[in-house]
């Protein structure tokens, strides 16, 4: 049975209907790594929630300062791209992404020393 919520506070999203997504899929990474070892898939999966925890702080940060600072604009493709990237799971390396980001709010940094650092 479905979950529905309803609110009639006009300035709040609610959702109507909400039902359980099936699983998905194992992604590419995590299924070789559980090919690998059980050891393995669980460092894989330590990483991959470091990594998360690194894409949400950048994130925030971004959100933060994109608007104050323009210099760094180029960063938000490359964070679409690593969100993207970690989403499918088919990077080895579930920092490549962030590392990109991370490369990019440095080169502004470079060019604007008024931007906070990350």
């Amino acid at each position: 049975m479905p979950i529905t919520f309803q609110r009639n506070t006009a300035d709040v999203v609610s959702a109507q209907s909400v039902t359980p997504v099936a699983a998905s899929p194992p992604r590419p990474v995590d299924a070789l790594a559980r090919a690998v070892s059980p050891a393995t898939a669980d460092v894989v999966a330590q990483q991959r929630t470091l990594a998360a925890g690194i894409l949400r702080d950048l994130f925030g940060y971004l959100s933060a300062n994109v608007e104050a600072h323009p210099a760094l604009a180029p960063a938000i493709p490359a964070m679409s791209q690593a969100v993207a990237e970690y989403q499918a799971g088919t990077e080895a390396d579930p920092f490549h992404g962030a590392r990109r980001v991370y490369a990019l709010i440095q080169q502004a940094r470079q060019t604007d020393p008024a931007i906070p650092e990350a």
